[in-house]
């Protein structure tokens, strides 16, 4: 599986988000803490079980 960085669906999420903030000095903060939350999201499901 694709470490959530790599993965283009991710990426373009994260585009698209960044999108809509004006201070363009906080999006590398921005997309760091969603990263984080997509990834512990992964995390979770794939301890459960679950491939989605």
């Amino acid at each position: 599986m694709q470490n959530s960085e790599e993965n283009e669906v991710v990426q373009q999420f994260l585009d698209q988000v960044c999108r809509h903030i004006k201070v363009k000095k906080m999006h590398p903060e921005i997309r760091e803490e969603l990263t984080s939350h997509i990834e512990d999201r992964i995390e979770e499901l794939q301890l459960r079980g679950s491939s989605n």
